[in-house]
């Protein structure tokens, strides 16, 4: 066992086992093997770091080499890659797992106390609008989940997670009709309601009179066009040639093709959505306007042809020159 350190913010003091979260490395290193392999990796891992004791390695090192590794660790320096070059493997059947930890959810808690106290005879007629308790419970629990969520992980469920907001918001808007196009990308899951009418294929010839006639357009990018950057949607200059204001999630390179706020809303969640949602008409008009002067002097298929001539001369000189 080992002593944690007075100046942790976390049982400070206290004398606990070596140990820690698995690491994405960790499943990486433990590869085809079982489930639980991951977790005797990160136990490995974990007491070499916090005690220099190289359990669970094949030739078992020396004192010095222990405390190498140790020092590695601490920087930050994967356990994969000085295994290799220690020429050390794993031996996971020195391991025994003995217990397993189980976490139990943290709305099961909430509710499983909701319950208790509400056999205490003087909370019996306590009574707490739905609004308020969403408001205190719901966010807490859902910025611990995406704070201990990995990234990557994250971003690869980015566009549901908007797709999912953008319809939860409508449900506030019950009393209007929404056309929402998405084509078989949206998810089983997508909160359909009554004020939302759904088009599995719209041909393209019909985009100018859909665009045209609607208030505002919602678009949500493909998570590839995304992480690539610069790569917009050609229904953005669709819908901006139509006068029709724009609301889209940001990439990298967005404002280089339209300014945001001033030719284009950009919205990170449900609420940065029902924002633009309630804007006035003359302010909708304003961006939409902008926009569209924008795609009608710059992003035309006219002007993308000269460009590509432009480039195609410019290479062809410097060939040329070097000829």
């Amino acid at each position: 066992m080992v002593e944690r350190s007075a100046q942790m913010a976390f049982a400070a003091g206290a004398l606990v086992f070596p140990g820690g979260r698995i690491d994405d490395a960790d499943r990486e290193l433990a590869g085809g093997m079982a489930h639980d392999d991951a977790a005797k990796v990160a136990a490995i891992r974990e007491t070499i770091e916090e005690t220099a004791i190289p359990a669970g390695l094949d030739p078992l090192p020396g004192e010095d080499e222990a405390r190498q590794l140790q020092d590695a660790l601490a920087a930050d320096r994967p356990l994969a890659g000085l295994l290799r070059e220690a020429a050390l493997s794993l031996n996971l059947q020195r391991l025994t797992a003995f217990a397993r930890w189980v976490p139990v959810p943290a709305p099961l808690l909430l509710v499983g106390a909701g319950i208790v106290l509400s056999f205490l005879p003087f909370l019996s007629d306590l009574h707490i609008e739905p609004a308020i308790f969403f408001a205190l419970f719901i966010p807490p629990l859902l910025f611990a989940d995406g704070w201990l969520m990995p990234k990557r992980d994250f971003m690869s469920v980015l566009r549901p997670v908007l797709m999912l907001a953008f319809g939860l918001g409508m449900r506030r808007f019950a009393s209007v009709r929404v056309v929402a196009i998405g084509g078989a990308q949206y998810p089983g899951e997508f909160p359909w309601t009554k004020n939302i009418f759904f088009v599995q294929h719209l041909p393209p010839a019909e985009h100018p009179s859909f665009f045209s006639s609607s208030r505002l357009t919602l678009n949500v990018t493909r998570s590839a066009m995304r992480e690539m950057g610069w790569c917009p949607s050609g229904r953005l200059f669709e819908a901006a040639a139509c006068g029709t204001p724009i609301i889209s999630d940001w990439w990298e390179g967005l404002d280089e093709f339209f300014v945001p706020e001033s030719e284009i809303f950009i919205a990170t969640s449900a609420e940065d959505v029902l924002a633009v949602l309630q804007s006035d008409d003359a302010q909708l008009s304003r961006i939409a306007h902008a926009a569209r002067e924008r795609v009608l002097a710059e992003h035309t298929g006219a002007q993308r042809a000269v460009q590509f001539e432009e480039i195609i001369a410019r290479v062809r000189v410097n060939e040329m020159a070097t000829a």
